[in-house]
């Protein structure tokens, strides 16, 4: 599960990187809400594992 989540987390991030230039507002805003799931996420998980 945790590779699953770190593996659509870089697919994320090098899909940003590609149209970061082109469009900057509305993918700062979906980068910033992808962001936070993705941390809330990986956070969750740590957990889980750290106290199963």
């Amino acid at each position: 599960m945790k590779n699953l989540a770190r593996c659509l987390y870089l697919i994320v991030l090098k899909l940003l990187k590609k149209r970061f230039v082109e469009y900057a507002t509305p993918f700062d805003l979906i980068w910033r809400t992808v962001s936070l799931v993705m941390a809330k996420c990986m956070i969750s998980q740590n957990i889980k594992s750290i106290y199963p």
